[in-house]
This record gives structure tokens, sequence and C-alpha cells, in this order.
């Protein structure tokens, strides 16, 4: 059976001592759970995997929701040349990961593609399907092509409630989303081009990302708190498609809503000689909406859709960013709807 070549076990050697008089306790030891397979959204396919470590999946037919229940505990996916989590739009999806007592687990999640120009299987969760996520998330992705940590398509919703750090553990090399050619693949160093011009493409527009939605349109919204590092862009929205009776700000949107939001990238890099190399963005708002620590004032509980027009700062968070910004408008002079569209980005700051 798969799951039993996908499961190893790990045991935690943490333990607490405690003294009272002459007696100690030692605190039971934890388990994790580590699997080489990834999630891909059906019950079958994903319980085959993770089940026999007690958690479930189950689908509830009158809602059309698949739910899984990861117990409150760290759970580790280690995937090649796939997406590490990804589901269907077929249904609705809520991730579990919440202990007896409340706290939440860690999905810890390390993504890689090591195949030639991929356009696929680059990332660390794909949602296509409306999709709630209650558990901390721990992300590496890199690839050759291109790395994204959370991305969501296909329209669909996707809402994590906990925290979420894409940072690796070196402060001299910190970057948790890394591909081998930031320019994704193409011009000077990359293994392809789509036409002669791309021969010397050296722009930004297809570097990795910590979170991405892209022109299949959809919705990112963290409420919990946010540590990534991205040699690359940090943070995209590039929905450059118009879809009548949408809003070209309502196209694409991640927000960003946790007590704590950093996000580092380099500023920029520069040749031996000091000239400029490569730009770099903490957020690129391509056509759609970027929100860091600004809420709904009517008071939008879930912040699965902020309306842009009655936004203000939360009171209390901070943000933290490192590294460039840029947003795009549509010029006044086009008047196809297969360009890039108009771009916001608000940040409390």
């Amino acid at each position: 059976m798969r799951k039993n070549q996908s499961k190893k076990w790990q045991l935690l050697t943490a333990s607490i001592m405690m003294s009272v008089c002459t007696s100690c306790f030692t605190a039971l030891p934890v388990w994790a759970a580590e699997y080489d397979e990834p999630l891909v959204g059906y019950v079958d396919d994903d319980l085959d995997i993770i089940g026999d470590d007690g958690n479930t999946v189950k689908l509830d037919k009158a809602t059309n929701t698949i739910t899984y229940d990861f117990q409150g505990k760290d759970h580790t996916f280690t995937v090649k040349n796939e997406d590490a989590v990804s589901n269907s739009n077929k249904y609705s999806y809520v991730y579990n990961n919440v202990g007896a007592d409340g706290s939440k687990g860690t999905l810890h999640i390390y993504q890689s593609n090591n195949l030639w120009n991929p356009w696929a299987g680059v990332n660390g969760i794909a949602a296509s399907g409306n999709t709630i996520i209650n558990s901390n998330l721990d992300i590496t992705a890199t690839s050759d092509y291109a790395s994204v940590g959370v991305t969501a398509g296909n329209g669909a919703k996707l809402v994590i409630n906990g925290n979420v750090k894409m940072r690796k553990d070196d402060p001299s090399n910190p970057w948790g989303i890394i591909t081998k050619n930031v320019h994704g693949n193409i011009g000077p160093g990359g293994a392809t081009s789509m036409d002669p011009t791309d021969v010397n493409y050296t722009g930004a527009r297809w570097q990795p990302s910590a979170f991405s939605v892209g022109y299949t349109m959809g919705d990112i919204t963290v409420n919990g708190n946010v540590d990534v590092a991205v040699r690359g862009t940090a943070v995209n929205v590039g929905a450059y498609n118009s879809m009548k009776g949408v809003h070209p700000y309502n196209l694409a949107s991640i927000n960003l809503v946790g007590n704590s939001i950093k996000i580092e990238t380099p500023s920029d890099e520069r040749k031996e000689d000091g000239s400029f190399k490569e730009a770099y963005y903490s957020l690129a708002a391509y056509g759609g909406t970027i929100n860091i620590n600004v809420v709904d004032r009517n008071n939008n509980q879930d912040k699965s859709s902020i309306d842009n027009e009655n936004l203000e700062a939360v009171d209390g968070n901070t943000t933290n960013l490192i590294g460039n910004v840029i947003s795009l408008k549509r010029s006044e002079r086009t008047d196809k709807p297969d360009v890039y569209q108009m771009a916001v980005l608000t940040s409390a700051l």
C-alpha cells in the first residue's frame, strides 16, 4: 500500500522536567507523522496516505464538503514534482488541525520540483475549491521554473486561520521560496523562451511567490501571523483578464490581517560594479487587490470577502515590509479585455 511507503514516524524528544521535593516528572514524548506523498483532494486517495495515523478525511454529501482532521498535531509533507496539497473545484474543503485543548498543530510542507520547465506541481498549497485551513503552516518551495507557497485559482476562496511561516532559519540565507532562475526560467540563464524577445527578458513578472493569485482568479485571506522571506515577489496578484460585472479590484485579492505581518525580499541586487541587476517586490499587484492589515469597517467577521470601498487599518497590528512594491493601472487607451487590469495596494504600516 502506498501509505506504508509514504509515512514515517518521528519522535520529538522534547520533555518537561518538574521537581517537587525529591520527585521528578517527565512529560510523555510527542509523535509527529511524515509523508512523501501529496494530498490531492479526494477522500479515498488522501485517507490512504494519512488515515493510519488516526487522522480522518470525510465527505459530507449534504454540503459537498470534504473535511480533514489532523488532531492538532504536527505533520510533515515532503513532496517532489507535485503540489504538496491541492484540491478540486468539485468540492469545498476544511482542513482542521486543532487539538482537544484548542491548540493548533502545524502542517510542515516542503515542496520541490526538479523537472525541466514545469508549469504545474510547483505549489505548497493550491486551492481550486473554496477552502478553510484551521492550522499553522510552515512551507518551503523550490524549483527551476516557478515556486509558490500558497495559491488559489478557479475563483476559489481560501481562508487560513493560523500562522504562516515561509522562512528558513538561516539569517544569511532566509529565503523560504526560491527558484533557480528568478525570471521564470526564461531570459538569460533560462531553459526556454516563448518567443524570440524572451531571450533578453529580465523582469519580475514570473518570480517565485509566497502568496499568489493569477489569471484564473481567486481570493486568499490569512487571519494569523505571517512571516515570509522570498527571493522574488512575496505577495502577487495578477488577474489581467476582465470579467463582465466584476470590478477589476475584485478579480483577485490577497488579504493578510494577522497581528504581525513580516514580509522580506531583497530590496534589490547589484552587480560587482554596483549597477542594477534584479528587482524584487514584497507586494506586486498586476491586476487585483492586496490588503495588508486593513479590514472592512462593515465588520466582515471572516474577512474572506473584503469590500475595498470600506477599509480601515487594524488597531494594534504590526506590518514590516522589506522590499519594493508595484501596482499597475490599466491604460485608458486600452480597449481589450485580455490586458492587465487596474490594481490596488492597501497597507497599514
